[in-house]
């Protein structure tokens, strides 16, 4: 097992599975923060938002044409103004293949 460390918000632990495979799990932390809207100049009192989440991300590799991933972003805290539509939770996967 080997441990690496990328970026501020990442920690990732790697296992060789087989000579042509790899699967890593990574812990991440993600946010966003969005300001008032201003419409003509004024500004909206109930728009602004910051979230922060932190979650699980399986990472898998076979040799070095495929690759695929899958994670969940539960939130750690989420700070709205006025009544806001916010996630409880976020899914992401993807897969990418190289020709």
């Amino acid at each position: 097992m080997r441990t690496i460390f990328r970026g501020a918000a990442a920690r990732e632990y790697i296992w060789p599975c087989r000579k042509n495979y790899t699967l890593a799990v990574q812990v991440l932390v993600s946010g966003e923060y969005k300001p008032n809207d201003t419409i003509h100049g004024a500004k909206l009192d109930d728009t602004a938002e910051t979230s922060v989440y932190l979650g699980p991300q399986i990472n898998f590799t076979w040799g070095s044409q495929l690759s695929a991933q899958i994670g969940a972003d539960l939130p750690v805290s989420i700070v709205s103004t006025g009544d806001q539509l916010v996630p409880s939770y976020r899914v992401h996967a993807a897969m990418t293949f190289r020709f």
